[in-house]
């Protein structure tokens, strides 16, 4: 065994304290194989993706020099860099190319997603070493999440009679809060349950993962995979998007119904894997479970293991428990943590789920999905309704959403087959009025003036619900974002949980 550091030049040896401990050590044949590619891998051209110091002078001078090109130049230009693709016309990018903002935001999000793979790539994620997420990643990620923390604290909304409201506050009361959104998530898997019973369907736990060649690291040992071919999280999450797919679509063709959550979490060495509650008629289980097999397996179908661990299924005996118990883990994992014994850093399993965000943060996943069912956003906006409605259809949802019955909720918007365009009520979508500072004048939507950063027209937002010709508007009021100063550098408040690297969680 050599130490990483010690018997091997290299230019830029300094940079590798970012991702490895000093007392690390690794294989000499390892090392050879990261000192070959870490340059590859964490450079897009001239640009250092570990280099530290921050990238504002980088940003100034990439949106510089995007400035003076035309638009198609400037795209080719990007590309050049090996970013990930992003879904903008030609004139859009070339506005953001040259805007010094876009260009931060860029490098700090591929600098957060490098480090996590190659923290991942060595070895440094594992059962044997920290679990889901290596220590970079997580001490990041604690950081900026006691960011933004602050800015929520020191910002306000305020309304146009100047009433305020902290931003904290609203955070603590909707989704952003992990224990809401636990809560939202377990009273809509309920709702779906009492629909598979009432409609006398069958429930199943789906659990779908990438082949072995995909997994960076050994649970049982923590080595790395010696049948690893690279694959990145992103990598790994577009094979599984691809499966979903064609699943998908195997079924819409043979006009299969089915309805569920899914839910995304890493293995011990940050490979994604997916746990789907589906739910559909008894008839077509079988069916669904065969087409599901198939395109989980079309790939190294006699790899050892596959048959077993590919895809796995398994029925919903509601006599153990419903089907709100056998997603609750999972739900928890991602959102508020649970106890769990283990090695590493999960002998302090309650934080698992701050390693699994952290993880989903640095690689953009998103964790939750709702496929099938009526719409949540509708569900939402119902919610902030209190006065009673002369449409008895409106009337009856909005009691439902109140009352968090997302089951009554489903039956008053369609029901069960009905597709999303069909359900009675939807959502409403307009551009937000802005009020100019300086002059006091309120610019309309769709005015010229009404535009962002970029110099495009805002995208509408969510101002309220439709029934029919019946418009009920939910958001009339125009908040703006105000602040007090800053009260902190930013850094984890004194008690917060540290995790240190291969010492678990202190």
């Amino acid at each position: 065994m050599q130490n990483f550091g010690s018997n091997y030049e290299f230019t830029e040896l300094s940079l590798l304290n970012k991702v490895l401990k000093p007392q690390q050590e690794f294989e000499e044949e390892k090392a050879h194989y990261f000192f070959q590619h870490l340059r590859d891998f964490t450079y897009r051209k001239e640009i250092n993706l570990l280099a530290d110091g921050g990238f504002k002078a980088t940003a100034k001078r990439l949106a510089f020099e995007f400035e003076k090109l035309f638009p198609s130049e400037a795209v080719i230009q990007f590309e050049a860099y090996g970013f990930a693709e992003l879904d903008y016309t030609e004139k859009e990018l070339q506005t953001r190319l040259s805007n010094e903002e876009f260009w931060l935001s860029v490098l700090r999000r591929e600098r957060k997603q490098v480090i996590a793979e190659v923290e991942r790539a060595i070895g440094l994620v594992s059962a044997r070493t920290q679990k889901y997420c290596g220590d970079i990643t997580y001490s990041e990620y604690k950081v900026s999440e006691q960011q933004a923390i602050e800015y929520l604290e020191r910002h306000y909304l305020q309304s146009p009679d100047g009433k305020k409201v902290s931003l904290k506050e609203v955070s603590d009361h909707n989704v952003s809060n992990p224990y809401v959104r636990f809560c939202e998530w377990i009273s809509r898997v309920k709702g779906f349950d009492m629909v598979a019973q009432e409609q006398d369907h069958h429930s199943m736990m789906v659990s779908l993962t990438v082949p072995g060649y995909m997994h960076a690291a050994l649970k049982k040992t923590g080595h790395i995979n010696g049948k690893y071919n690279g694959a990145t999280v992103k990598e790994c999450m577009e094979h599984l998007n691809t499966k979903w797919s064609r699943i998908r679509a195997k079924l819409k063709r043979a006009e299969i119904y089915f309805y569920g959550m899914r839910v995304v979490e890493p293995h011990h060495d940050g490979t994604p894997h997916w746990h789907l509650l589906l739910n559909c008629e008894k008839r077509h289980a079988k069916y669904i479970k065969k087409v599901f097999k198939h395109y989980a397996l079309q790939e190294s179908a006699n790899e050892k293991g596959a048959e077993q661990h590919r895809v796995q299924f398994e029925d919903i005996d509601r006599k153990l428990g419903s089907a709100a118990s056998y997603l609750a883990k999972y739900l928890a994992k991602g959102m508020t943590g649970f106890k769990e014994e283990g090695e590493g850093c999960r002998h302090a399993g309650d934080l698992a789920a701050d390693c699994t965000r952290a993880w989903a943060s640095a690689h953009r996943i998103r964790q939750f999905q709702q496929f099938g069912g009526p719409s949540v956003s509708v569900y939402r906006e119902l919610r902030r309704l209190k006065a009673s409605s002369n449409n008895p259809i409106l009337e009856s949802a909005r009691i439902a959403a109140d009352a968090a019955d997302w089951a009554e909720y489903w039956r008053v918007m369609g029901g069960f087959k009905t597709s999303r365009k069909d359900h009675l009520i939807k959502p409403i979508y307009q551009q937000s009025e802005v009020i100019d500072k300086l002059t006091g004048e309120v610019i309309p939507p769709n005015d010229s003036r009404n535009c962002n950063k970029y110099g495009e027209p805002k995208q509408p937002s969510m101002k309220g619900i439709r029934i029919g010709h019946q418009a009920l508007i939910t958001r009339s009021e125009g908040w703006e974002v105000v602040s007090s100063p800053p009260q902190s550098n930013g850094f984890p408040r004194q008690g917060e949980p540290i995790r240190t690297g291969g010492l678990g969680l202190v």
